[in-house]
């Protein structure tokens, strides 16, 4: 994948501990959550880690932070432990006393989407994938949101293809900034994606597509990292 306007980025490979690298804006930091993930086989190194069903979440209080009328993306690749999947892989959500405002990259029922919210549901859009996951293999997702309120706005792919998508709310009018910190494998508070194993996530300031597809290989850009080609930024005529 590309590195320009990467914005955050976690290999998740190191294997070993509770301390975990990530890239934000550039800048290197080490993180700790005892307890809230495992180490399990990985799909582009040796090991990726896993969302235990409870547990401490990892937070990156300035990863995430972005308004209706800016575009982004979201990308990991995810393999899930079992059938009937509702989490979030990542996500900058409050909380329902705070009507969900943020949004979130999104599991439901093994089909991949995106919520992006000021109040829940009457000033919101969400939309998943009509294509689920299947249980105990690796796929590269992708979602991409072009800053236009509008859920025709929002890309999803799976291993490099677009991806027809269901829409459930197409109502944004508002801000989606949300004074929670970005958490890996759930929400600000519960919806944790159980048992599924993370490997290789990114958020890019720009809205990207995975229509090329490309053979992992490493990024140098990104130290430690397990990256991929795909991706390219969306422009005019790519729709």
């Amino acid at each position: 994948m590309p590195s320009d306007s990467l914005r955050l980025y976690a290999a998740f490979s190191t294997g070993k501990g509770d301390q975990f690298d990530v890239l934000v804006d550039g800048k290197l930091r080490s993180l700790t959550a005892k307890d809230g993930y495992t180490w399990v086989a990985g799909k582009l190194a040796d090991k990726a880690i896993a969302v235990t069903p409870a547990g401490p979440a990892l937070a990156i209080a300035d990863a995430g932070d972005f308004d209706r009328n800016q575009p982004f993306t979201v990308s990991t690749w995810v393999k899930t432990a079992r059938a009937g999947n509702i989490g979030a892989m990542f996500a900058r959500m409050d909380t329902a006393a705070n009507q969900h405002r943020g949004w979130d990259f999104w599991m439901e029922n093994d089909k991949v989407g995106m919520h992006i919210i000021n109040r829940w549901p009457d000033d919101a859009l969400k939309v998943t994938t009509k294509q689920a996951l299947q249980p105990n293999r690796w796929y590269h997702v992708l979602a991409s949101y072009d800053g236009s309120g509008k859920a025709a706005g929002v890309r999803v792919y799976i291993d490099g293809a677009a991806q027809p998508v269901d829409v459930f709310t197409d109502k944004l009018k508002n801000t989606i900034r949300a004074k929670v910190p970005l958490k890996v494998g759930q929400r600000q508070v519960g919806e944790r994606l159980k048992d599924a194993a993370l490997q290789d996530v990114r958020i890019y300031g720009r809205a990207l597509n995975s229509a090329r597809g490309g053979a992992a290989r490493p990024n140098a850009a990104c130290p430690g990292a397990a990256g991929d080609t795909r991706g390219e930024a969306v422009g005019k005529g790519s729709r």
